[in-house]
């Protein structure tokens, strides 16, 4: 998908602190690819409908939404719902951002993935107002897309800025991948983003063709490039990496569904998982 025009972004907005960080990256990659933003607004229907559907009590005694009886709680949503669309349109306003505004109820990760599938990217924040002990980075309904989306995901980091200076870009052996490199391009040329390099040495020893293949396909001048054995722990090579870029977003392509390496398929995992960053997951 994006090896051609990128046409409409979706943002998933809920009630967490991730909101103004994930709205903006969202706002920055319309202006960047020209595209139509989707703004989107799930009223959970767990809420609607009670703590009886809900498994976690941990998540019913924390969350005030869970308290009280049903007519507040639909006030509450309704409330919520109208400050999230105000939000958007403001933040896409200021942006210049053709945008369209969605409001569903339903569980949050199906009406994301059932909104995804007319958008080319979907930029979302790694964790939501449930879920917030699910994994160390990402939230409940983060894990859930993340497992079934087949569209490209960005993955916004809460404590990150949204004005991203530096990417790390990353390779397995030489293989950036075209989706990967079209985005990274595009950046590159029209977000001003400096590119950093990351090639991991997994099943390869190869090296050398990468930094003049990559200048040339992208034709943004030298890049910084490293590149680093990963048989042991990539996710250490690729922390490292960003740590020296000072990067703000991590660009790879999916590996787990090009049959890539067992090394290479659990980097994916692991930096979705482990990355404090932003992670920008291209699939084709």
């Amino acid at each position: 998908m994006t090896t051609t025009a990128i046409e409409k972004i979706l943002v998933p907005l809920g009630g967490s602190d991730y909101n103004v960080p994930t709205l903006k990256v969202a706002c920055g990659l319309a202006r960047d690819f020209t595209a139509e933003l989707v703004g989107l607004h799930v009223e959970d229907i767990r809420i609607s409908e009670g703590p009886a559907v809900i498994k976690d009590p941990m998540t019913i005694s924390m969350n005030p939404f869970y308290q009280g009886d049903s007519k507040e709680i639909e006030k509450r949503l309704k409330e919520r719902s109208a400050a999230v669309r105000k939000y958007f349109k403001e933040c896409a306003g200021v942006f210049g951002a053709k945008e369209t505004f969605l409001a569903k109820r339903g569980l949050v990760a199906q009406e994301i993935l059932n909104v995804a599938e007319d958008c080319d990217i979907v930029v979302m924040g790694k964790r939501g107002e449930h879920g917030q002990w699910i994994r160390p980075w990402l939230g409940s309904s983060a894990v859930r897309v993340i497992h079934s989306l087949k569209k490209t995901l960005v993955l916004v980091g809460k404590n990150v800025s949204p004005d991203w200076k530096n990417c790390l870009l990353v390779s397995v052996d030489g293989d950036f991948g075209q989706g990967a490199l079209h985005f990274a391009k595009t950046l590159a040329t029209q977000g001003n983003v400096k590119l950093h390099l990351v090639n991991l040495l997994v099943d390869s020893g190869e090296s050398a063709k990468v930094q003049s293949t990559i200048q040339d396909i992208l034709g943004v001048g030298e890049i910084p490039t490293t590149h680093v054995s990963a048989k042991k722990d990539a996710v250490d090579a690729v922390k490292q990496a960003v740590a020296e870029a000072q990067a703000e977003v991590v660009l790879m392509e999916s590996m787990g569904i090009k049959g890539k390496s067992v090394v290479a398929r659990r980097l994916e995992s692991d930096l979705l998982d482990q990355m404090a960053a932003s992670v920008i997951l291209i699939r084709e």
